[in-house]
């Protein structure tokens, strides 16, 4: 499984991280192989990084540094000693800000998202990050600041298009029965 990672520059709360330490150790026992993708910027990025790396919740942390480094975290150079050993890393090329968070939704399956808002909100790299996953119809869980957790497709929203569809079946099938009985004209 491929997991991006996308969150405020502020840092978790605690109550994102031990939700996010739950929903990890839930997926490290159902896969095998577990990459992280991660911006490699101060706040969640580095939060996030140091509970999957400590832990040993991925065999993999891939790093998509942006171009502008003041905001970066350096959270795999300046922690590596700690590290379990085993863990791979790989640092891809710096890029600006949208470019790397395109990459990180494109090079993953599910994307978690860390926000510093309960709500979506615009003119915000993590909530576009996040925007630019629904488009290309990745899996996300939303871990708001209070712990809580809002998933992408919503289950509800997938038992709404199943029921759509069961309709749109009958529907079908009474219209083409109806068209074949002649007593119908």
């Amino acid at each position: 499984m491929k997991i991006g990672f996308t969150g405020t520059k502020d840092g978790c709360t605690e109550k994102q991280l031990k939700s996010l330490d739950k929903i990890l150790k839930k997926l490290n026992q159902k896969y095998e192989y577990i990459e992280w993708h991660q911006g490699d910027c101060i706040g969640a990025d580095a939060d996030s990084t140091l509970l999957v790396a400590k832990n040993g919740y991925v065999q993999k942390i891939i790093t998509h540094p942006p171009v502008n480094s003041s905001l970066r975290s350096y959270v795999i150079e300046n922690n590596l000693k700690s590290f379990p050993n085993g863990i791979m890393i790989e640092v891809l090329e710096e890029r600006d800000y949208l470019d790397r968070n395109k990459n990180i939704v494109k090079a993953c399956t599910l994307l978690i998202v860390c926000p510093k808002e309960e709500n979506e909100i615009l003119r915000s790299g993590t909530w576009a990050t996040y925007r630019n996953a629904r488009k290309l119809n990745k899996n996300i869980i939303v871990i708001k600041p209070n712990g809580s957790l809002c998933k992408w497709p919503d289950d509800k929203l997938i038992q709404k298009f199943k029921r759509k569809v069961k309709n749109a079946k009958k529907e079908n099938a009474t219209t083409e029965a109806n068209s074949e009985d002649p007593g119908s004209i």
